[in-house]
């Protein structure tokens, strides 16, 4: 088995993403899960590795645009590396990262009374 090659810790991450290859096709798909370099999606039809696509990956309120490689592919899944990212969806990749990596504020203990504890 390879050894891992990613660059960046991925996190799970689950949002609708459309593929285009060089030729036009298109496929829609789900990511299942993104790090700052690349992501991994379900796909019942893997496209070769190597091969050069467009990803457009979106949420209700953002989306990201991106050039990538196929950079690994199984029987229903493929992996990409994103590269040439413009600031404006690297803008929008590293605030899903930062919630990825952060609960939201609503799920924090509150401050004025202390975290429940296990235990007796």
């Amino acid at each position: 088995m390879d050894k891992e090659r990613r660059r960046a810790i991925r996190f799970q991450f689950i949002a609708p993403v459309e593929v285009l290859n060089e030729s036009g096709g298109q496929v829609t798909s789900y990511v299942t899960d993104l790090g700052l370099h690349g992501c991994s999606m379900g796909t019942g039809d893997p496209a070769l590795q190597g091969t050069a696509v467009h990803l457009k990956i979106s949420t209700a309120t953002d989306s990201f645009e991106s050039p990538a490689t196929i950079v690994h592919v199984s029987s229903n899944r493929m992996g990409v590396a994103f590269h040439d990212v413009k600031p404006c969806s690297l803008t929008v990749l590293r605030r899903w990262l930062a919630s990825a990596k952060f609960p939201k504020a609503a799920s924090r203990p509150a401050r004025n009374r202390p975290p429940d504890r296990m235990g007796p």
